[in-house]
């Protein structure tokens, strides 16, 4: 028995060794090495143009980056040879090699993160075509010499926008400012799983938002033959572009896969953002499960930077300005006001919910301003603008707090009719003004004062709260949209079609928000009538 287990010692070191050299000599590949250093490489599709025997191919595929890399090469020769090279390395999956006409790139438009091409390529134009908005290009010349060439990032600029959080920022307003987004003509990438769970159970997906070229999102991977088998529940970040899978995170508890009608809790979508802290680095707050405290993790590598004290209550996130806002009250009981609610009884919560604040810089708390007035803070209703203020509605009032200090600026008398967990609320606070809905009705405060300007009635979307697009000083309300509303006002200043002409029979709104994009907001609404 001692001479078998000394055996296996020995050669599951011999083993090691191999591998360690393997590995070694693929990363001493000076190379490799330069083009990683010169592209600064986030991770992503990485394409290396005739890429010969493989061995560079292999080199960058080996390294701690998140990449997919795939060689393009004109002989088959050497394209049998690279491939038969990866298929011993263990690299399948992650690195490949395979035949190409020399002349048309087999990526759609920008998908690529980083390509390596020689120092004589001549498809210049294919290479723009297929570079994503910061995506880079690195030519090599015989010697090995290395020049860094660019993407698209300076001819895109200002035409792509971030969607941070659930409602687009921490003002709540779903527009975003994409000039390049329009209606789907076809399919950029696809990834597992290839299906959710149940139609008519929780949404497979909680929550989704990108930031600087990568999409983050919460997903359900537990198995859709049978929805008895509790929910398998990860944070997942991908390269936005190509779909390459960056990281995950598993999570501890969420909601259960068994809540009927998919949308659940208004609160889960409000548990993840992607934004840049005040430092400028890319970062990703979330709570990964119920019981778990917020996490603020880098955004390239998943690896939590701060983990904030006495946050495993939160119900949700906002960030605005280096600091993050949360809501503090019983997120695995949020629905508990509603049922009560419906079935004619009051519920008190154990303690008044809060609102408090994180230095994202640091982790370290701000300040904590209890809020709710029989318990319960009316969920999203958390915003803030880009003017230091912060608003919220409990059951009684509508607040104004200062973003640094949370000292109350102003109050207004606006009970909240629909509590936590309820599909009505909805707040936002944008263009010099708050706009709130309580499922029964739609006003318009003045952001200074907390004046009343206007009020009009408007219920609830089907199971989802009221929607409200602002752009352009007009307001468009869901779930027809066919009245632009002056802002300040409340008067008619655009319509669109009738509403007898976008129902029909059975025809009712869906069961999530609505979102736009200020393009199509202004070239199809503005002072138009159809």
């Amino acid at each position: 028995m001692m001479k078998r287990t000394y055996l296996t010692v020995l050669l599951l070191a011999v083993a090691m060794l191999a591998l360690t050299t393997i590995t070694q000599t693929a990363l001493a590949n000076p190379q490799a090495t330069a083009v990683l250093e010169a592209s600064d490489s986030p991770g992503g599709l990485s394409v290396v143009l005739d890429a010969g025997d493989g061995d560079l191919v292999a080199s960058l595929a080996r390294t701690d980056a998140p990449l997919i890399v795939e060689g393009l090469e004109t002989d088959p020769a050497k394209v049998a040879t690279a491939q038969a090279m990866l298929g011993k390395s263990g690299l399948a999956g992650k690195a490949t090699v395979r035949l190409w006409n020399g002349e048309t790139l087999p990526y759609v438009n920008n998908t690529v993160r980083l390509l390596v091409a020689g120092a004589d390529a001549k498809i210049d134009e294919e290479i723009a075509r297929v570079l994503c908005p910061g995506g880079k290009w690195v030519s090599m010349d015989n010697k090995g010499n290395i020049t860094l060439g660019g993407g698209k990032a300076d001819t895109l600029d200002g035409k792509i926008d971030d969607w941070t959080h659930y409602l687009k920022d921490a003002s709540g307003n779903a527009v975003s400012q994409d000039k390049l987004i329009g209606p789907p003509r076809k399919m950029q990438w696809l990834a597992e799983p290839l299906w959710s769970r149940n139609h008519h159970k929780l949404a497979s997906i909680s929550s989704v938002v990108t930031n600087d070229g990568r999409i983050f999102y919460i997903m359900d991977e537990g198995p859709a033959a049978n929805m008895s088998v509790p929910g398998r529940w990860s944070l997942v970040a991908r390269d936005a572009y190509s779909g390459t899978l960056l990281w995950t995170k598993p999570y501890t508890t969420w909601h259960s896969q068994a809540h009927g009608f998919r949308s659940g809790p208004v609160h889960l979508p409000r548990l993840l953002v992607a934004d840049e802290t005040q430092g400028g680095n890319a970062c990703v707050f979330a709570k990964p499960g119920f019981d778990q405290p917020i996490e603020i993790l880098d955004a390239a590598t998943g690896k939590v930077v701060h983990s904030l004290e006495d946050t495993e209550q939160a119900e949700e996130i906002i960030h605005e300005d280096g600091v993050l806002l949360t809501v503090l009250g019983d997120p695995t009981s949020v629905s508990r006001s509603l049922v009560a609610k419906r079935r004619g009884k009051a519920v008190q919560a154990e303690e008044p919910e809060s609102v408090a604040a994180f230095d994202t810089a640091t982790g370290r708390p701000l300040w904590k301003k209890p809020l709710g007035a029989t318990g319960f803070i009316a969920s999203l209703t958390l915003s803030a603008d880009k003017n230091d203020r912060v608003f919220v509605q409990n059951e009684k009032e509508l607040y104004c707090l200062d973003l640094k200090t949370g000292d109350t600026k102003w109050t207004a008398e606006q009970p909240g009719k629909a509590a936590s967990g309820a599909t009505g609320s909805v707040l936002v606070a944008t263009e010099g003004e708050v706009l709130l809905g309580d499922g029964k009705s739609f006003s318009v405060f003045d952001i200074e004062t907390g004046e009343k300007l206007w009020s009009v009635g408007r219920g609830a979307g089907f199971r989802s709260p009221t929607d409200v697009l602002v752009q352009g000083g007009l307001v468009w309300l869901g779930p027809e949209f066919v009245q632009g509303l002056d802002l300040r006002t409340g008067e008619v200043k655009a319509t669109t079609i009738k509403t007898t002409d976008v129902r029909t029979v059975g025809h009712h709104h869906r069961c999530y928000r609505q979102k736009a994009t200020e393009r199509y907001l202004l070239e199809g609404y503005r002072g138009i009538e159809f």
